[in-house]
């Protein structure tokens, strides 16, 4: 993740509440992916730009539809929140395939029915291309199903059931999510979160800090790093935590660790300090996600995350780093194997995170996102087993979720292979949102934001039926924050994450070694723990009901078709 006053990039493909810049990025590139809800506003910036998407974005289109769409949600309004329990038919807001008959015409038509059932199916299809015109002839068929109940009847498949008990506590089937926390910047250093050794000193990431020191087999640099891995997670970091109510961890980790080359520019040795920590988790009854949280040649650009910050997702771009990092991810299921297998960490590791926030651009690129979802997740199979490990993926596709619409296609079509995998959501109010240029803070905002606007921005990916984890989120916002804000806003999120039907979330971070300015403590959780900080245990934060205390009647009204991550919120008649 980037740091809380960093502005984030915005790609053409992940833009979702802005399209005045798609216009002059859609003429420059040679297949462009262009969010459809943009295809207004290029449309009105240059005439002539309709022909060039249509050469440019329907050929690239073509290829990638889903064989299976199975549900769409149809209804613009806030008229709600939508559950995971909820069934819905074509008349109450969500939709299944429609028959053979629906016939696209791929049309550029920004006005065609978001109602109509066929529509509908066309853009489900197509999630990246503009609103379709369609035409229908007779009705769409109920939804499809594929498995037969005890009486006969047609039932939708439980792609969710486990078969071991250690896969039992990460999956669905609890009231209450599991509360989880990062370790972030141990195994993948970051320059925010090391603020007197990295960010004081004006070294943006883990290379350029080993080479500061001599290099990745000079003394210097190996006794700092081990250092810092021996003290930024302890015992006694541990007990706190599970104390608080931390029953997971997700552990990011580089791809040096896993397959280590010198010539990388890494120290090595992390390997044996996370085995250690999964052993002290085992003594807690505590469980970890490891998360490959960088790749050769970074798969997003300009982040300190990737262990050696690059101009440009270059992972995407280079064959023999997108390889080598395909590698990475064998390997790492692989040591997750030999983890079980030692009574020292049997029993701890829940799974594996493909690949953290890779750049959304690439998603149809190839090689590219999909493709490496697509590839990777059946072999990762071979190794662990999905009725005793889960795999998430990242995605950054709200609010349409065509990425979740694509994830349920796969799991409809091949549930052995796709059973548990899982949708990692990442949702900060930070980074642009609270804190856009021009934008003038307000207590109340972060409220509206999680109680109204941000279950209508997520309101299509719950509706895709696909399970959900919370892998990022925090208190930051941008702003410095008093400790009842503080409070109130951790109450609320976890309030989201249980009345969307999370099976989880993970806080960043546990810790953050903020420097001379003391930024970012709000991101550590160790130090917004009480005594000494705002937040209770986690028993304590949990409320009775959704956005409890808060009167939502009062809630501005948003479209799901369009909102997006920055869009501003203010409770009708003032704070509510």
């Amino acid at each position: 993740m980037q740091p809380a006053r960093e502005l984030e990039r915005i790609t053409v493909a992940s833009r979702t509440d802005d399209c005045r810049e798609a216009a002059p990025l859609v003429m420059a590139a040679s297949g462009p992916t262009v969010p459809w809800r943009c295809m207004r506003a290029v449309a009105s910036a240059a005439p002539a730009l309709t022909v060039a998407l249509a050469i440019a974005v329907v050929p690239a289109l073509i290829l990638v539809v889903p064989a299976v769409v199975p549900w769409w949600p149809l209804s613009g309004e806030n008229t709600g929140l939508l559950r995971k329990s909820t069934v819905l038919d074509a008349n109450a807001g969500v939709l299944a395939r429609p028959s053979n008959n629906c016939v696209c015409n791929w049309m550029q038509n920004y006005d065609c029915a978001n109602t109509d059932a066929c529509a509908c199916y066309c853009r489900a299809q197509h999630p990246e291309g503009p609103c379709v015109a369609c035409q229908t002839i007779g009705q769409p068929q109920p939804e499809v199903v594929v498995q037969q109940g005890a009486g006969g009847e047609q039932v939708r498949p439980n792609r969710y059931e486990p078969t071991d008990k250690v896969a039992s506590s990460r999956l669905p089937g609890s009231k209450n999510p599991f509360f989880g926390v990062n370790l972030g910047g141990w195994l993948v250093l970051e320059d925010w979160m090391w603020g007197s050794e990295m960010m004081d000193k004006h070294i943006e990431d883990e290379w350029t800090l080993v080479k500061v020191h001599g290099g990745p087999l000079d003394q210097r640099a190996i006794q700092l790093m081990r250092s810092h891995w021996e003290t930024f997670v302890s015992e006694a970091d541990l007990d706190r935590l599970k104390s608080f109510g931390v029953s997971h961890v997700r552990i990011p980790i580089g791809w040096w660790l896993v397959d280590y080359d010198p010539a990388d520019g890494f120290v090595d040795g992390g390997k044996h300090y996370l085995s250690r920590v999964l052993h002290w988790l085992q003594l807690r009854g505590m469980h970890a996600l490891l998360d490959l949280h960088a790749v050769p040649c970074a798969q997003a650009e300009k982040a300190s995350f990737t262990g050696k910050k690059r101009p440009m997702p270059y992972f995407f771009a280079d064959r023999a780093c997108y390889g080598r990092g395909m590698s990475a991810m064998r390997e790492l299921a692989k040591l997750i194997v030999a983890y079980e297998k030692d009574v020292h960490t049997a029993g701890v590791v829940m799974g594996m995170e493909l690949l953290n926030e890779p750049d959304w651009s690439s998603w149809l690129a190839s090689p590219g996102i999909q493709e490496l979802y697509h590839t990777m997740v059946p072999e990762i199979r071979q190794i662990l087993p999905a009725n005793r490990y889960v795999i998430y993926l990242f995605f950054w596709d709200l609010p349409d979720a065509y990425g979740a619409q694509w994830l349920a296609a796969k799991q409809a079509t091949d549930p052995d292979t796709w059973a548990n995998v899982v949708y990692d959501l990442h949702l900060y109010h930070s980074y642009g949102d609270d804190n856009a240029p021009g934008r003038r803070r307000g207590r109340d905002v972060d409220s509206c934001k999680t109680c109204c606007r941000d279950p209508l921005l997520l309101a299509n990916l719950v509706a895709s039926n696909v399970t959900i984890a919370i892998g990022e989120y925090g208190l930051n916002t941008g702003f410095p924050e008093s400790p009842d804000f503080q409070h109130e806003y951790m109450q609320l999120q976890l309030s989201l994450w249980k009345h969307l039907g999370a099976v989880g979330s993970f806080f960043w971070n546990h810790r953050v070694l903020y420097g001379k300015l003391g930024y970012f403590r709000e991101m550590s959780l160790l130090d917004m723990m009480s005594p000494g900080g705002p937040l209770p245990p986690v028993k304590e934060l949990s409320t009775p009901s959704f956005c409890s205390g808060h009167d939502l009647s009062r809630c501005p009204k948003f479209d799901r078709r369009y909102v997006g991550r920055k869009d501003d919120c203010v409770w009708l008649g003032g704070a509510a």
